[in-house]
C-alpha cells in the first residue's frame, strides 16, 4: 500500500527526531521502473511497514521519502547502508 503525501517529506516538513524510534529515509535513484520496488523491498525483510512513502520525479532523478516508526537508529543505519548498495540508488540520507 502506498501513501502519498501532499508535499514531499523532508527535514522541513517532517522531523524524525520529534517522535521516538522514528526514521526518515530520503533516497535519490535513477528513473527506472524497478527503482521503487528495489528500494521498498529492503523494508520487507525485517518485516517493517513504512508509515508514509512519497515518490516524485522532478527531472532526471526519482526521489523517494520514507518515514517509519518503531525503528531504532542501528537498524535505520543498517538499512541506509543496504540502500546505498542498490545499483539504481544514487544517494541516501537517513535521519533518526
Amino acid at each position: 500500500m502506498f501513501i502519498a503525501a501532499a508535499t514531499p517529506l523532508s527535514t522541513e516538513t517532517f522531523r524524525a527526531m520529534d517522535m521516538p524510534n522514528q526514521a526518515l529515509f530520503s533516497v535519490s535513484a535513477e528513473v527506472d521502473p524497478g527503482s521503487l520496488p528495489r528500494v521498498l523491498e529492503l523494508f520487507g525483510e525485517p518485516e517493517l511497514t513504512p508509515d508514509s512513502i512519497h515518490a516524485d520525479r522532478p527531472e532526471d532523478v526519482l526521489t523517494i521519502d520514507i518515514s517509519i516508526r518503531g525503528m531504532d537508529a542501528d537498524l535505520a543505519a543498517y538499512i541506509g547502508r543496504c540502500l546505498r548498495e542498490v545499483h539504481v540508488v544514487r544517494k541516501v540520507d537517513v535521519e533518526t
